[in-house]
């Protein structure tokens, strides 16, 4: 903690999303921000902490829980006490006994239930790798109680969300068991090297072309470097693979299975192009 804050400490700001109101206790981690305000705390981890008692119970849900209000959350309590939130986990059909949740409205408290859990598992998986607690909530809200599962065995689906793009989306599947050749990761490859193409003015790239990149890409080669676009055009002249396995120090993703993945994507439409160019159907 800064010295000008901790000898002058009346309030304390903390910049992040978090899913619950000023009852609930959190324990935060992050880095100081100075700004013309003063002092704040940028938080990139968190962890929601629940008093053991039936008071901290119903403070948890009635902050955390959608459809929950203080009242339900005391109904919840007195009946289940301090194993309600074991009852939220293993059996929440037992929610049913207590007055005022029927069926419609305990799908929607489970639900609910599970999203605001997902966010703390995704933040507590996701912030040694960089990515923030607002894209943690971003997730969560994409995917729900799903987040992580789709996290640990669909990662690229991330790339549909805004602000996820290819690079942040593999530093994180990497650290799953998700295969480096899967099809979702190559797709997502080629998409990018189109989209990183629009956004330096290029219209279209020629299809080999754009292959020889995505597959520079999938194998960690900055394959924007003056001389390795100088070699893709070589490589496209001669079609010698000499030109361009030479800057690949190890193969983790073959030249086959991207062209492969390339001619599926054209064939599903996630691809135009005409006379040998390709672009984004965008």
């Amino acid at each position: 903690m800064p010295k000008q804050l901790h000898d002058s400490l009346d309030t304390l700001v903390i910049k992040g999303f978090f899913p619950v109101n000023k009852i609930v206790n959190l324990l935060v981690k992050g880095s100081w921000e100075k700004s013309k305000y003063g002092y704040a705390l940028v938080v990139n981890d968190f962890e929601v902490i629940i008093p053991p008692t039936k008071d901290g119970i119903v403070a948890y849900l009635s902050a955390t829980v959608y459809g929950i209000k203080e009242s339900m959350a005391k109904k919840i309590v007195n009946q289940f006490g301090l194993q309600t939130l074991e009852v939220f986990e293993k059996t929440p059909e037992q929610l049913l006994t207590v007055k005022g949740i029927g069926r419609q409205r305990l799908q929607k408290i489970i639900d609910s239930y599970k999203d605001s859990r997902a966010i703390q598992e995704l933040v507590s998986y996701l912030a040694p790798l960089g990515v923030t607690a607002n894209k943690c909530a971003k997730i969560a809200k994409a995917f729900g109680g799903e987040a992580m599962n789709v996290l640990l065995n669909e990662p690229f689906r991330l790339c549909e969300i805004e602000g996820f793009g290819f690079l942040i989306v593999d530093q994180i599947a990497r650290k799953t068991t998700f295969s480096l050749t899967d099809s979702m990761r190559i797709s997502g490859a080629i998409r990018y090297v189109l989209q990183a193409a629009a956004t330096d003015g290029h219209l279209y790239y020629r299809q080999l072309e754009c292959i020889c990149y995505a597959y520079l890409l999938l194998n960690d080669v900055d394959y924007k470097s003056a001389h390795i676009v100088k070699a893709v055009n070589e490589f496209i002249s001669t079609n010698n693979p000499l030109c361009l396995r030479q800057y690949v120090p190890t193969v983790m993703v073959p030249m086959t299975p991207v062209i492969e993945q390339f001619k599926t994507m054209a064939l599903g439409y996630e691809l135009k192009g005409d006379n040998g160019f390709v672009y984004l159907p965008f």
